[in-house]
Formats: structure tokens, C-alpha cells, sequence
């Protein structure tokens, strides 16, 4: 078995499951736009990077060890890029010689199946020098311990003999169809049957000079226990030629799982290579705009808080391609973090670049952030009200209670839940109540929750009752009452706009009439 790489794991863990309803999670924090970015049109690296972020990490020295291959691949993109390219080319190679050839690879000829083998496995050595030609060019220049022992353990263990001895290997089976002969060894088994089968020999095919056959005049060759078989015995002829074709069979089985081995390889490389390849793509787009960027530090790991400076939605900025507003989050102890304020002020997208940014940092990448210091947490979770779903009604009260119930019924202590405008009821006194417990039941669990709610009375009232473990954050406006769509801390805020539109329109009555 060839030794697999490991950039993503150091080794300690294997990759972990996906985090409950990532589905869900990639809607509300709307990650397609980051991803997209992140593949730049490959659907490989598009796909791949969906599937780090759905597993989040929460072992500190995992997280480390993914910052530090992170970073050594921001530092030498063309050689992470190069490497990615090659193998993708190879990987494209042999997928396009099994679609021209899959007739040849049901055939039950025995010449065909070796013949079939050999050309891939010919084309996976080809593919795996051109990977070492790479490594080689640049493994000199990567400092991380994940590309290190990555490019040390390739070229120390797969050198120029290994290379030789598979092309010998397959020079020799490929001439098997010219006549070369086979030995084989076998036990009988019960029924008569062969147990144990074993190829022990090729003996290449040597064309015939002209010469031979004077050759032959002169010298005889006995060879020790070699028994001729008699034309007319056919049916030891038929059973001698069923030998060889298991032989043949037997041999083309063996070609064919180290192909397995070398095919596994390369494409679980490039699966791996394909997450830092998406990284090095959704830098460069924010670098574009000068927007800031920083590794995250994990300072008390085993703790709930989350500490930022300059906090962005990421969406906004590959998407509206410029730097968005951004936010501060300085409150550590907060349990219960409620965002209140008038609608359109950039709450949600706060909400939303909080969720994205505890992501990439769980997953090892830079966030969109100034700095940043944040807790490892056992889960991440979200529940946003969507916009055609916003109904006053008891049914959609029921519906929300239920998904929140199904996240309850998976979610850990230590767990982060994002909250957008939830438990809107058509009885306030109701949504209060409902809001106020499990508001309780996420401090009572030290789950770490942020909340953008309209509902004033019961924010007002949790934010007196519990100071301690409460924070308050509001939509913020400047001087003019004008939106900044900055979020900022202070006690919570009335919510609506109905004000600000009889405003408006007042202002534009009064500016007619003068």
C-alpha cells in the first residue's frame, strides 16, 4: 500500500463527521457565494471545500496544524497550484483512457485484461513522476510540517528504483502476449479444486534470430522436470491452456490493485491539495479589495466566547466586490448575545458573518476579521427565519419549535446557535415566554447563543434580569439617525421602521408643499 498524505490531519484524528443540517447552515450563512469563489469554476475544489467546512474541528493541535499548512500554502501558491494541476491532469488522463477503452475492460479475453491493466498502470506511473517532477521542483520551499513530511516521505520512498521496477513489471506482462511463458503454483483444495494460486515466474519472450535455428543443430537445452504434453492428448492440453488463462487473469487481478493503489493516491491527494487550492483562490479575491483578513487565535480553547475586531460578512465582499462594514464583538462572559434595532440595518448580515467566520476558523482557515480570538466549539448551529416563511401563525410558531427541537435533540454542551428573528408569535406574552426558556436552557448548558430578535419586551427584560451572562448589540445610526449598519453594544433597542417611513413620507409631503 502506497503512504497516503496527510495535509488535512496530522495524523492524531482522521477527518470527522459533518456537523448535523450543514445543508441548512450552507443556506443560512449563504456559503455557495464563498464557495464558488473558493473553486474558480472547479467543481473539484468547489466540492471538496464544501466538505472541510461541514466538518469543523475541535482538537487545538488539529486546528494548528491546518492553520500551518494553510499558511505555508498562501505563502507558495504556484507551487501548491502546480502540484494540484498536475495531478488533476494525470487523474483526467486516466479517466478519459477508461472511457475510450471500457469495452476492453469487460472483455473476458485474458491477453485483453492484462493488456488493459498495463496501459493504466502505465498512465499512473506517469502520473506519479510527474507529481515527484513537481515535488521536486518545489518541496524545498514549503515550512509546514503537512507539506514537508508530505514532499520527504514521496521522494524517500518512491525514488527512481521504485519507478524501474514497475515499468520492468509491466514490460514483463505486456509480453505475455508475444508468447512469453508462465510458471505457477497452486495446492488442491477440496473437489479437486486449486487453492493457493501463485505466479512464480514470467520468462520474457525473446524474438527468434535467424541464427537460432543453426543455434539449435549444435546444442540441446534440458530443462530439469520439464514435461512435454503430446498433441494428441487434447484434454490436458485444454486443461494446461485453462491454467494459463488463470494465470493470466490472476496476474491482470494483481496489475489491477496496484493501479487501485496508485489511482487512490493521487485522487485523495488532489482532494487534499483542493481545500488549499480553494483557500489561495478566496485570499487573492479579498486581497483584491483590501479587505482585512487574520488567523484566528484559540488562547482558552475549552472556553465560550468569541472576540473580534473589524468582523465582516465575507458574502458582501466577493459578492458586491468592496469592503463591507464591519463590527466588534468585547464582550467574553456573554452566554446570550440579543442584536436588536430597525429593520435593514445590517443585523442579519452580522448574525451571518459571526456563523461564517466560527466556520473557516474551526476549519483552519484566515476570517474576515481584523483579529481574532474565539473558543473551540463542540457544534455550530443556525435557525433563520426566511423571509416567505415570516408569518404571524401558530403554524410557523410549530414549524420553528420543531427544527429548533431537532437541533436540541444532537447539539453538546459547548455549543455555538445562531438565531434569526425566532418565535415571532401572534401573542407577544407567548413568544416571550417561549424566547425567556430557552433562552435559560442555553446558559443552564453553556451553549453560546446570538440572537437577533424583535421581540423588545422579552429582550428588554432578559437583558435586566441576567446582566451577568447577557449582552446586548443594536443596529447603530449616526448623527443624523441615518443607518451605519455597524452593530454596536448598548441596551436594547425598539424595533420596526413603521416611524421612519411616516418620516419619510412626511419629509417629501412638507418638502411639496414649500
Amino acid at each position: 500500500m502506497i503512504k497516503h498524505a496527510r495535509l488535512l490531519y496530522s495524523g492524531e484524528i482522521s477527518a470527522q463527521e459533518p456537523i448535523p443540517f450543514f445543508e441548512q447552515i450552507s443556506e443560512d450563512l449563504q456559503l455557495n457565494a464563498i464557495l464558488l469563489t473558493m473553486g474558480s469554476n472547479d467543481k473539484n475544489i468547489i466540492e471538496n471545500c464544501r466538505r472541510i467546512l461541514s466538518m469543523p474541528i475541535t482538537v487545538p493541535s488539529e486546528l494548528l496544524y491546518r492553520q500551518a499548512g494553510v499558511r505555508d500554502a498562501l505563502e507558495h501558491p504556484k507551487a501548491v497550484t502546480s502540484i494540484y494541476n498536475s495531478i488533476s491532469e494525470s487523474l483526467t488522463n486516466i479517466a478519459n483512457f477508461k472511457y475510450n477503452r471500457r469495452h476492453q475492460a469487460k472483455s473476458q479475453d485474458p491477453y485483453d485484461a492484462i493488456s488493459y491493466q498495463v496501459a493504466l498502470l502505465e498512465l499512473a506511473v506517469q502520473g506519479f513522476e510527474a507529481l515527484k517532477s513537481n515535488v521536486s521542483k518545489y518541496y524545498e520551499r514549503f515550512s509546514s510540517q503537512n507539506f514537508k513530511s508530505f514532499c520527504d516521505d514521496l521522494l524517500a520512498e518512491y525514488d527512481e528504483r521504485f519507478n524501474d521496477f514497475v515499468h520492468e513489471r509491466a514490460k514483463s506482462v505486456d509480453s505475455l502476449s508475444l508468447g512469453s511463458e508462465i510458471q505457477i503454483s497452486a495446492t488442491i483444495g477440496e473437489g479437486l479444486k486449486m487453492r493457493h494460486f501463485l505466479v512464480n515466474n514470467l520468462e520474457e519472450y525473446r524474438a527468434k534470430h535467424k541464427f537460432d535455428l543453426v543455434d539449435s543443430l549444435f546444442q540441446t537445452v534440458i530443462k530439469k522436470d520439464e514435461l512435454s504434453i503430446p498433441h494428441s492428448e487434447t484434454k490436458l492440453l485444454t486443461d494446461c491452456s485453462e491454467l494459463r488463462r488463470y494465470g493470466l487473469l490472476h496476474i491482470a487481478d494483481a496489475y489491477a490493485q496496484i493501479f487501485d493503489d496508485f489511482a487512490t493516491y493521487l485522487t485523495d491527494l488532489r482532494d487534499q491539495l483542493a481545500f488549499y487550492y480553494g483557500c489561495i483562490n478566496l485570499y487573492a479575491a479579498i486581497s483584491n479589495i483590501q479587505c482585512s483578513t487574520c488567523f484566528p487565535s484559540f488562547e482558552h480553547p475549552e472556553q465560550n466566547y468569541i472576540l473580534a475586531d473589524g468582523l465582516y460578512d465575507i458574502y458582501y465582499a466577493v459578492t458586491d466586490l468592496k469592503a463591507p462594514v464591519s463590527s466588534s464583538l468585547t464582550k467574553e462572559n456573554a452566554s446570550v448575545t440579543l442584536i436588536t434595532g430597525t429593520n435593514n440595518g445590517g443585523k442579519t448580515t452580522f448574525l451571518r458573518s459571526l456563523g461564517v467566520s466560527q466556520l473557516l476558523a474551526q476549519s483552519g482557515l484566515f476570517v474576515p476579521a481584523k483579529s481574532m480570538s474565539t473558543g473551540i466549539f463542540k457544534g455550530i448551529y443556525t435557525l433563520f427565519s426566511k423571509e416567505h416563511s415570516r408569518r404571524l401563525d401558530s403554524s410557523h410558531l410549530e414549524d420553528e419549535l420543531g427544527a429548533l427541537s431537532k437541533i436540541i435533540d444532537v447539539m453538546e454542551t459547548h455549543s455555538l446557535i445562531l438565531l434569526n428573528e425566532a418565535f415571532a408569535s401572534p401573542s407577544e406574552k407567548e413568544s416571550v415566554a417561549i424566547a425567556g426558556d430557552v433562552m435559560r436552557a442555553f446558559t443552564n448548558n453553556q451553549i453560546t447563543c446570538f440572537f437577533v430578535t424583535h421581540i423588545y419586551s422579552f429582550a428588554k427584560k432578559l437583558y435586566e434580569e441576567d446582566e451577568e451572562h447577557t449582552a446586548c448589540m443594536q443596529a447603530g445610526k449616526d448623527e443624523q439617525g441615518q443607518r451605519t449598519y455597524e452593530m454596536v453594544y448598548g441596551e436594547p433597542g425598539e424595533t420596526g421602521y413603521g416611524m421612519e417611513i411616516y418620516k419619510d413620507i412626511l419629509g417629501s409631503i412638507l418638502k411639496k408643499e414649500t
